[in-house]
């Protein structure tokens, strides 16, 4: 999944992690899949690149 292939809803864009439907809130550059578009919860300690 490309940093640009989130899902959104009429709220804006939501955490691209499997089942989270969070509001999307940083992007962050995950070791095994790259840039991931998550929120404030699934940041992990990842190291972020970029507010969403």
């Amino acid at each position: 999944m490309s940093v640009f292939e989130w899902i959104s809803t009429s709220d804006g864009p939501t955490c691209g992690c499997l089942g989270c439907t969070d509001p999307a809130a940083k992007v962050i550059d995950h070791p095994e899949y790259g840039e991931r578009v998550v929120c404030e919860d699934d940041v992990n300690g990842h190291e972020v690149v970029r507010d969403v």
